[in-house]
């Protein structure tokens, strides 16, 4: 789960394709778009799983990480309730943001990482920002977006409404 933070972060040093934005997708994020049947059989590939582009959300500010808001925030609630309770504020599938907003926010997570070391606790990488924002200040915005409608899953709402076929 924190892997994933590393890899971001080496790509934004790397940053191969010379792009300003960039994000984390989690392979598993688009499998309700194909089913058993039409991965076995590519021909049958629905006209849903087409192939598509990640494109910035409507309103996107470009000094945030945006995330998938699943639960509100709880403010006052501590690191230890957090991770023993697996308080989940946003979910950590799909984020998006400027490559050097999305720098100083890796840094950001690797520092908290090492503050949760130091207490012996640890969680997933929802955890880990649930933290960040309750209790360290942090320097990055994240802005959050979050689907009432029923059209996604909660957890997918922000690479879905990213998402766009070519």
């Amino acid at each position: 789960m924190h892997a994933k933070y590393e890899v971001v972060q080496l790509a934004l040093g790397e940053n191969p394709f010379h792009t300003k934005y960039f994000c984390w997708l989690d392979i598993g994020l688009f499998k309700r778009l194909a089913s058993p049947k039409t991965v076995r059989n590519k021909r049958n590939l629905p006209k849903a799983a087409s192939r598509f582009r990640l494109e910035l959300p409507f309103n996107f500010s470009a000094d945030s990480v945006a995330y998938t808001e699943v639960f509100r925030r709880k403010p006052n609630i501590t690191l230890k309730t957090i991770v023993f309770r697996n308080e989940a504020w946003i979910g950590g599938g799909y984020f998006v943001g400027e490559r050097s907003v999305l720098y100083r926010w890796t840094e950001e997570y690797e520092n908290a990482i090492g503050r949760m070391l130091a207490c012996d606790l640890m969680s997933s990488d929802q955890q880990v920002v649930y933290y960040i924002f309750n209790e360290l200040n942090p320097k990055t915005k994240v802005q959050t977006y979050s689907g009432t409608d029923g059209r996604y899953n909660e957890w997918y709402h922000l690479g879905y409404i990213s998402r766009r076929r070519s």
